[in-house]
Protein backbone atom coordinates (compact mmCIF):
# COMPACT_ATOMS: atom_id res chain seq x y z
CA UNK A 1 0.00 0.00 0.00
CA UNK A 2 1.27 3.43 -0.86
CA UNK A 3 -0.12 5.83 1.68
CA UNK A 4 -1.16 9.27 0.56
CA UNK A 5 1.19 12.04 1.26
CA UNK A 6 2.54 14.43 -0.55
CA UNK A 7 2.65 15.70 -3.82
CA UNK A 8 3.14 19.27 -4.74
CA UNK A 9 0.07 21.37 -4.11
CA UNK A 10 -1.35 24.52 -5.53
CA UNK A 11 0.88 27.25 -4.03
CA UNK A 12 -2.06 29.62 -3.58
CA UNK A 13 -5.07 27.35 -3.07
CA UNK A 14 -7.25 30.33 -3.95
CA UNK A 15 -10.52 29.77 -5.80
CA UNK A 16 -10.86 30.98 -9.34
CA UNK A 17 -12.21 34.50 -9.54
CA UNK A 18 -15.67 34.73 -10.99
CA UNK A 19 -16.24 36.96 -13.98
CA UNK A 20 -12.57 37.08 -14.98
CA UNK A 21 -11.96 35.95 -18.54
CA UNK A 22 -8.88 33.82 -19.02
CA UNK A 23 -6.83 33.82 -22.19
CA UNK A 24 -6.80 30.46 -23.99
CA UNK A 25 -3.62 28.44 -23.86
CA UNK A 26 -1.52 29.44 -26.88
CA UNK A 27 -0.47 25.91 -27.76
CA UNK A 28 2.98 24.46 -28.40
CA UNK A 29 5.83 26.89 -29.11
CA UNK A 30 6.53 27.73 -32.75
CA UNK A 31 9.82 27.05 -34.52
CA UNK A 32 12.05 30.05 -33.84
CA UNK A 33 15.03 31.19 -35.91
CA UNK A 34 16.88 34.48 -35.43
CA UNK A 35 19.32 36.50 -37.48
CA UNK A 36 22.66 37.53 -35.94
CA UNK A 37 21.33 41.09 -35.50
CA UNK A 38 18.23 39.81 -33.70
CA UNK A 39 20.36 37.63 -31.43
CA UNK A 40 22.55 40.59 -30.52
CA UNK A 41 19.45 42.70 -29.77
CA UNK A 42 17.95 39.93 -27.63
CA UNK A 43 21.16 39.65 -25.60
CA UNK A 44 21.22 43.42 -25.03
CA UNK A 45 17.62 43.44 -23.81
CA UNK A 46 18.16 40.37 -21.61
CA UNK A 47 21.14 42.00 -19.87
CA UNK A 48 19.66 45.51 -19.71
CA UNK A 49 19.06 47.21 -16.37
CA UNK A 50 16.93 49.95 -17.96
CA UNK A 51 14.64 48.08 -20.39
CA UNK A 52 12.33 46.92 -17.60
CA UNK A 53 11.76 43.54 -15.97
CA UNK A 54 9.04 42.50 -18.44
CA UNK A 55 11.31 43.02 -21.47
CA UNK A 56 14.45 41.48 -19.97
CA UNK A 57 12.59 38.35 -18.87
CA UNK A 58 10.91 37.96 -22.28
CA UNK A 59 14.27 38.29 -24.02
CA UNK A 60 15.59 35.54 -21.74
CA UNK A 61 12.59 33.41 -22.73
CA UNK A 62 13.43 33.68 -26.45
CA UNK A 63 17.15 33.08 -25.86
CA UNK A 64 16.30 30.03 -23.75
CA UNK A 65 13.92 28.75 -26.42
CA UNK A 66 16.68 29.05 -29.03
CA UNK A 67 18.92 27.01 -26.74
CA UNK A 68 16.33 24.23 -26.70
CA UNK A 69 14.97 24.74 -23.17
CA UNK A 70 11.37 23.61 -22.60
CA UNK A 71 8.55 25.91 -21.51
CA UNK A 72 8.54 24.11 -18.16
CA UNK A 73 12.26 24.76 -17.66
CA UNK A 74 11.88 28.40 -18.69
CA UNK A 75 9.10 28.83 -16.14
CA UNK A 76 11.58 28.02 -13.35
CA UNK A 77 14.53 29.82 -14.94
CA UNK A 78 12.69 33.11 -15.47
CA UNK A 79 9.80 32.77 -12.99
CA UNK A 80 7.12 33.38 -15.60
CA UNK A 81 4.05 31.08 -15.90
CA UNK A 82 4.14 28.50 -18.69
CA UNK A 83 1.15 30.07 -20.41
CA UNK A 84 2.91 33.47 -20.51
CA UNK A 85 6.13 31.84 -21.75
CA UNK A 86 4.31 30.19 -24.65
CA UNK A 87 2.22 33.29 -25.41
CA UNK A 88 5.36 35.38 -25.85
CA UNK A 89 7.01 32.72 -28.01
CA UNK A 90 4.06 33.06 -30.41
CA UNK A 91 4.14 36.85 -30.15
CA UNK A 92 7.83 36.98 -31.02
CA UNK A 93 7.35 34.57 -33.93
CA UNK A 94 4.75 36.97 -35.37
CA UNK A 95 6.26 40.37 -34.54
CA UNK A 96 9.98 39.69 -34.10
CA UNK A 97 11.72 42.50 -32.15
CA UNK A 98 8.58 44.65 -32.35
CA UNK A 99 7.13 42.24 -29.74
CA UNK A 100 9.17 44.14 -27.13
CA UNK A 101 7.73 47.55 -28.05
CA UNK A 102 4.78 47.47 -25.67
CA UNK A 103 4.40 45.21 -22.61
CA UNK A 104 1.08 43.37 -22.52
CA UNK A 105 0.51 44.38 -18.89
CA UNK A 106 1.58 46.84 -16.24
CA UNK A 107 4.52 45.95 -13.98
CA UNK A 108 3.61 44.13 -10.79
CA UNK A 109 4.39 45.85 -7.49
CA UNK A 110 7.55 43.77 -7.12
CA UNK A 111 8.67 44.46 -10.71
CA UNK A 112 8.10 48.17 -10.14
CA UNK A 113 10.24 48.00 -6.98
CA UNK A 114 13.03 46.27 -8.93
CA UNK A 115 12.87 48.92 -11.66
CA UNK A 116 13.03 51.80 -9.14
CA UNK A 117 16.01 50.15 -7.48
CA UNK A 118 17.78 49.61 -10.81
CA UNK A 119 17.18 53.23 -11.83
CA UNK A 120 18.63 54.48 -8.55
CA UNK A 121 21.68 52.22 -8.74
CA UNK A 122 22.40 53.63 -12.20
CA UNK A 123 22.85 57.14 -10.71
CA UNK A 124 25.92 58.48 -8.94
CA UNK A 125 24.08 59.28 -5.72
CA UNK A 126 26.05 60.40 -2.65
CA UNK A 127 26.57 57.78 0.04
CA UNK A 128 24.33 59.64 2.50
CA UNK A 129 21.33 59.74 0.14
CA UNK A 130 18.32 58.31 2.03
CA UNK A 131 17.35 56.12 -0.93
CA UNK A 132 20.27 53.77 -0.18
CA UNK A 133 18.34 52.57 2.87
CA UNK A 134 14.72 53.22 1.87
CA UNK A 135 14.59 51.68 -1.62
CA UNK A 136 14.39 47.90 -1.38
CA UNK A 137 13.04 44.77 -3.02
CA UNK A 138 11.86 41.57 -1.35
CA UNK A 139 13.12 38.04 -1.90
CA UNK A 140 12.02 35.01 0.17
CA UNK A 141 10.59 36.96 3.08
CA UNK A 142 13.30 39.64 3.43
CA UNK A 143 13.78 43.12 1.99
CA UNK A 144 17.18 43.95 0.47
CA UNK A 145 18.12 47.63 0.36
CA UNK A 146 19.95 49.46 -2.41
CA UNK A 147 22.99 49.65 -0.13
CA UNK A 148 23.06 45.87 0.34
CA UNK A 149 22.63 45.24 -3.38
CA UNK A 150 25.49 47.67 -4.13
CA UNK A 151 27.78 45.80 -1.72
CA UNK A 152 26.82 42.48 -3.30
CA UNK A 153 27.62 43.90 -6.73
CA UNK A 154 31.03 44.98 -5.46
CA UNK A 155 31.70 41.50 -4.05
CA UNK A 156 30.52 39.75 -7.24
CA UNK A 157 32.51 42.05 -9.53
CA UNK A 158 35.78 42.05 -7.62
CA UNK A 159 37.02 38.67 -8.79
CA UNK A 160 36.26 37.13 -5.37
CA UNK A 161 34.25 35.09 -4.49
CA UNK A 162 34.78 32.81 -7.48
CA UNK A 163 31.39 31.07 -7.53
CA UNK A 164 27.84 31.51 -6.31
CA UNK A 165 28.32 29.36 -3.20
CA UNK A 166 31.06 31.69 -1.96
CA UNK A 167 28.95 34.77 -2.75
CA UNK A 168 26.05 33.15 -0.87
CA UNK A 169 28.25 32.87 2.21
CA UNK A 170 29.05 36.58 1.87
CA UNK A 171 25.33 37.36 1.55
CA UNK A 172 24.65 35.41 4.76
CA UNK A 173 27.25 37.57 6.52
CA UNK A 174 26.03 40.83 4.99
CA UNK A 175 22.29 40.24 5.58
CA UNK A 176 22.69 38.14 8.76
CA UNK A 177 20.82 35.22 7.20
CA UNK A 178 20.97 32.63 9.96
CA UNK A 179 18.65 29.99 11.34
CA UNK A 180 17.61 29.64 14.96
CA UNK A 181 20.85 27.80 15.73
CA UNK A 182 22.95 30.61 14.31
CA UNK A 183 24.02 28.68 11.22
CA UNK A 184 24.24 30.49 7.86
CA UNK A 185 21.27 29.86 5.56
CA UNK A 186 23.44 29.18 2.53
CA UNK A 187 20.78 27.52 0.36
CA UNK A 188 18.35 30.38 0.93
CA UNK A 189 21.12 32.85 0.05
CA UNK A 190 21.82 31.00 -3.20
CA UNK A 191 18.12 31.19 -4.10
CA UNK A 192 18.12 34.94 -3.40
CA UNK A 193 21.17 35.42 -5.63
CA UNK A 194 19.51 33.46 -8.43
CA UNK A 195 16.40 35.65 -8.25
CA UNK A 196 18.45 38.85 -8.14
CA UNK A 197 20.27 37.67 -11.27
CA UNK A 198 16.90 37.00 -12.96
CA UNK A 199 15.96 40.63 -12.30
CA UNK A 200 19.36 41.93 -13.51
CA UNK A 201 20.09 43.45 -10.11
CA UNK A 202 23.23 41.37 -9.93
CA UNK A 203 25.59 39.66 -12.31
CA UNK A 204 25.94 36.61 -10.08
CA UNK A 205 28.75 34.14 -10.72
CA UNK A 206 27.66 30.68 -11.91
CA UNK A 207 26.96 27.89 -9.42
CA UNK A 208 29.91 25.70 -8.51
CA UNK A 209 30.20 22.74 -10.85
CA UNK A 210 29.45 19.35 -9.35
CA UNK A 211 30.48 16.00 -10.78
CA UNK A 212 27.54 14.02 -12.20
CA UNK A 213 25.89 11.83 -9.60
CA UNK A 214 26.19 8.13 -10.21
CA UNK A 215 22.87 6.29 -9.92
CA UNK A 216 24.76 3.13 -8.96
CA UNK A 217 26.36 4.91 -6.00
CA UNK A 218 22.97 6.07 -4.77
CA UNK A 219 21.29 2.66 -4.90
CA UNK A 220 21.94 0.37 -1.93
CA UNK A 221 23.63 -2.92 -2.69
CA UNK A 222 22.17 -4.51 0.45
CA UNK A 223 19.61 -3.73 3.13
CA UNK A 224 16.47 -3.75 0.98
CA UNK A 225 13.69 -5.52 2.90
CA UNK A 226 12.61 -8.91 1.56
CA UNK A 227 9.34 -8.71 -0.33
CA UNK A 228 6.49 -10.82 0.94
CA UNK A 229 7.38 -10.74 4.65
CA UNK A 230 5.24 -9.25 7.45
CA UNK A 231 2.01 -9.57 5.52
CA UNK A 232 -0.29 -9.71 8.53
CA UNK A 233 1.02 -8.77 11.97
CA UNK A 234 3.47 -5.93 12.63
CA UNK A 235 4.46 -5.61 16.27
CA UNK A 236 6.45 -2.83 17.92
CA UNK A 237 7.43 0.08 15.67
CA UNK A 238 10.80 1.83 15.69
CA UNK A 239 11.47 5.13 13.89
CA UNK A 240 14.98 5.81 12.58
CA UNK A 241 15.77 9.41 11.72
CA UNK A 242 17.71 9.24 8.45
CA UNK A 243 21.18 10.68 9.04
CA UNK A 244 23.76 8.23 7.71
CA UNK A 245 24.58 7.79 3.99
CA UNK A 246 23.43 4.16 3.91
CA UNK A 247 20.08 5.13 5.50
CA UNK A 248 19.64 7.91 2.96
CA UNK A 249 20.37 5.56 0.05
CA UNK A 250 17.85 3.03 1.36
CA UNK A 251 15.18 5.71 1.86
CA UNK A 252 15.68 7.10 -1.65
CA UNK A 253 15.72 3.72 -3.36
CA UNK A 254 12.54 2.50 -1.64
CA UNK A 255 10.81 5.72 -2.64
CA UNK A 256 11.93 5.40 -6.24
CA UNK A 257 10.75 1.81 -6.48
CA UNK A 258 7.40 1.95 -4.70
CA UNK A 259 5.98 5.50 -4.34
CA UNK A 260 3.76 7.06 -7.00
CA UNK A 261 5.83 10.26 -6.66
CA UNK A 262 9.31 8.76 -7.03
CA UNK A 263 11.29 12.01 -6.82
CA UNK A 264 13.23 11.77 -3.54
CA UNK A 265 14.16 15.44 -3.20
CA UNK A 266 12.31 17.47 -0.56
CA UNK A 267 12.37 21.26 -0.25
CA UNK A 268 13.48 23.52 2.57
CA UNK A 269 13.88 22.33 6.14
CA UNK A 270 13.25 18.59 6.22
CA UNK A 271 13.43 15.31 8.12
CA UNK A 272 13.19 11.75 6.79
CA UNK A 273 12.34 8.58 8.69
CA UNK A 274 12.59 4.84 8.11
CA UNK A 275 10.01 2.84 10.06
CA UNK A 276 10.98 -0.63 11.29
CA UNK A 277 8.43 -3.17 12.48
CA UNK A 278 8.71 -6.50 14.28
CA UNK A 279 7.32 -9.70 12.87
CA UNK A 280 4.59 -10.76 15.31
CA UNK A 281 5.68 -14.40 15.16
CA UNK A 282 9.49 -14.37 14.87
CA UNK A 283 10.32 -10.99 16.39
CA UNK A 284 12.57 -10.21 13.41
CA UNK A 285 12.73 -6.51 12.50
CA UNK A 286 12.63 -4.99 9.02
CA UNK A 287 11.67 -1.78 7.22
CA UNK A 288 7.91 -1.49 6.75
CA UNK A 289 7.46 2.18 5.82
CA UNK A 290 9.12 5.55 5.28
CA UNK A 291 8.11 9.17 5.78
CA UNK A 292 9.43 12.54 4.65
CA UNK A 293 8.67 15.94 6.16
CA UNK A 294 9.53 19.27 4.56
CA UNK A 295 8.72 22.98 4.49
CA UNK A 296 5.02 23.89 4.36
CA UNK A 297 3.25 25.16 1.25
CA UNK A 298 3.54 28.94 0.97
CA UNK A 299 -0.17 29.72 0.74
CA UNK A 300 -3.07 27.25 0.94
CA UNK A 301 -6.57 28.65 1.35
CA UNK A 302 -8.11 25.79 3.36
CA UNK A 303 -5.23 25.62 5.82
CA UNK A 304 -4.93 29.38 6.19
CA UNK A 305 -8.67 29.79 6.84
CA UNK A 306 -8.49 26.97 9.42
CA UNK A 307 -5.64 28.75 11.22
CA UNK A 308 -7.19 32.19 10.80
CA UNK A 309 -3.92 34.08 10.48
CA UNK A 310 -3.18 37.19 8.46
CA UNK A 311 -0.68 37.33 5.59
CA UNK A 312 1.83 39.00 7.90
CA UNK A 313 1.41 36.28 10.53
CA UNK A 314 1.69 33.58 7.88
CA UNK A 315 4.96 34.97 6.51
CA UNK A 316 6.39 35.31 10.02
CA UNK A 317 5.37 31.91 11.41
CA UNK A 318 4.98 29.57 8.44
CA UNK A 319 8.16 27.75 9.44
CA UNK A 320 6.21 26.26 12.39
CA UNK A 321 3.98 24.36 9.95
CA UNK A 322 5.59 21.20 8.54
CA UNK A 323 4.43 19.27 5.48
CA UNK A 324 4.19 15.47 5.47
CA UNK A 325 5.51 15.34 1.92
CA UNK A 326 5.97 11.57 1.57
CA UNK A 327 4.41 8.55 3.29
CA UNK A 328 4.96 5.07 1.93
CA UNK A 329 4.02 1.71 3.41
CA UNK A 330 5.79 -1.00 1.43
CA UNK A 331 3.28 -2.58 -0.96
CA UNK A 332 3.50 -6.14 0.38
CA UNK A 333 2.59 -5.07 3.94
CA UNK A 334 -1.06 -5.81 4.76
CA UNK A 335 -1.46 -4.93 8.42
CA UNK A 336 -4.70 -3.32 9.67
CA UNK A 337 -4.33 0.14 11.23
CA UNK A 338 -0.57 0.25 10.56
CA UNK A 339 -0.72 3.62 8.76
CA UNK A 340 -2.58 5.38 11.58
CA UNK A 341 -0.23 3.79 14.15
CA UNK A 342 2.78 5.17 12.28
CA UNK A 343 1.22 8.62 12.03
CA UNK A 344 0.60 8.63 15.77
CA UNK A 345 4.17 7.61 16.58
CA UNK A 346 5.77 10.13 14.25
CA UNK A 347 3.56 13.00 15.50
CA UNK A 348 4.97 12.42 18.99
CA UNK A 349 8.55 12.05 17.76
CA UNK A 350 8.89 14.79 15.14
CA UNK A 351 8.67 18.01 17.22
CA UNK A 352 11.71 17.08 19.31
CA UNK A 353 13.73 15.92 16.28
CA UNK A 354 12.84 19.09 14.39
CA UNK A 355 13.88 21.29 17.32
CA UNK A 356 17.15 19.39 17.70
CA UNK A 357 18.02 20.02 14.06
CA UNK A 358 16.57 23.48 13.43
CA UNK A 359 16.26 25.11 16.84
CA UNK A 360 12.47 25.53 17.04
CA UNK A 361 9.40 23.30 17.45
CA UNK A 362 6.66 23.04 14.80
CA UNK A 363 3.09 23.27 16.05
CA UNK A 364 1.08 22.02 13.05
CA UNK A 365 1.44 19.29 10.44
CA UNK A 366 -0.16 19.41 6.97
CA UNK A 367 -0.43 16.96 4.10
CA UNK A 368 -2.13 16.59 0.73
CA UNK A 369 -4.01 13.44 -0.29
CA UNK A 370 -4.49 12.88 -4.03
CA UNK A 371 -8.17 12.01 -4.26
CA UNK A 372 -8.03 10.01 -7.48
CA UNK A 373 -5.78 7.52 -5.64
CA UNK A 374 -6.68 7.69 -1.93
CA UNK A 375 -9.43 8.78 0.44
CA UNK A 376 -7.29 9.80 3.41
CA UNK A 377 -8.70 7.08 5.68
CA UNK A 378 -5.46 6.61 7.61
CA UNK A 379 -5.19 10.35 8.31
CA UNK A 380 -8.78 10.48 9.52
CA UNK A 381 -8.12 7.46 11.75
CA UNK A 382 -5.09 9.26 13.21
CA UNK A 383 -7.28 12.30 14.05
CA UNK A 384 -6.06 14.58 11.28
CA UNK A 385 -8.62 17.22 10.22
CA UNK A 386 -9.82 17.73 6.65
CA UNK A 387 -9.81 21.49 5.97
CA UNK A 388 -10.42 21.73 2.22
CA UNK A 389 -9.30 20.67 -1.22
CA UNK A 390 -6.97 22.13 -3.79
CA UNK A 391 -5.66 21.21 -7.24
CA UNK A 392 -2.73 21.79 -9.52
CA UNK A 393 -0.19 24.50 -10.24
CA UNK A 394 -1.77 27.42 -12.09
CA UNK A 395 1.66 28.45 -13.43
CA UNK A 396 1.61 25.39 -15.72
CA UNK A 397 -1.27 26.85 -17.71
CA UNK A 398 -5.03 26.62 -17.50
CA UNK A 399 -5.29 23.28 -19.27
CA UNK A 400 -2.82 21.70 -16.84
CA UNK A 401 -4.59 23.26 -13.87
CA UNK A 402 -7.95 21.84 -14.96
CA UNK A 403 -6.54 18.36 -15.58
CA UNK A 404 -4.61 18.19 -12.28
CA UNK A 405 -6.10 15.81 -9.72
CA UNK A 406 -7.80 17.26 -6.65
CA UNK A 407 -5.99 16.97 -3.34
CA UNK A 408 -7.54 16.95 0.08
CA UNK A 409 -5.81 19.13 2.68
CA UNK A 410 -5.39 17.53 6.13
CA UNK A 411 -3.82 19.15 9.19
CA UNK A 412 -2.80 17.86 12.62
CA UNK A 413 -2.04 20.15 15.60
CA UNK A 414 1.11 19.31 17.54
CA UNK A 415 0.35 21.81 20.31
CA UNK A 416 -2.98 22.56 21.98
CA UNK A 417 -2.47 26.32 21.60
CA UNK A 418 -1.13 26.12 18.04
CA UNK A 419 -3.21 29.08 16.82
CA UNK A 420 -1.86 31.34 19.56
CA UNK A 421 1.70 30.36 18.60
CA UNK A 422 1.02 30.95 14.90
CA UNK A 423 -0.50 34.39 15.57
CA UNK A 424 2.32 35.72 17.75
CA UNK A 425 4.95 38.18 16.55
CA UNK A 426 7.57 36.39 18.68
CA UNK A 427 5.98 33.06 19.58
CA UNK A 428 7.26 31.37 22.67
CA UNK A 429 8.52 27.85 22.35
CA UNK A 430 5.71 25.34 23.06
Amino acid sequence: MTAAGGGPANPTGEPRRRGRRRKPDPGPPPELLCTPDELAALRRIAASQTAGVWRSKRAKIILGTLEGRSSERLMWDVRVPVRSVEAFQHRFAALRLAAFDRPDRRPTAREAAVERLLAFLATASPDDAPEWDTLSVGYIGRQYTAREVRELRTLAGGGQPRNRAELARELCRLADLRNEKGRPRNQMAQDVLKRMAMDNLLDAPPPAERPPRSRSRDAPTSGLPPEGALREAVGALRLVLVSRPEESRLWRELLRRHHYIPQPNLFGAQLRYLVYGQDGETGAEQVVALLGFAAAAWRIAGRDVFIGWSDEERVRNLKRVVNNARFLILPWIRCPNLASRILGVVARRLPGDWEARYGYRPVLLETFVQLDRFTGTCYRAANWTLVGTTAGYSVHGEAARKSAPQRAIFVYPLHRHFRRVLYCASPEEP
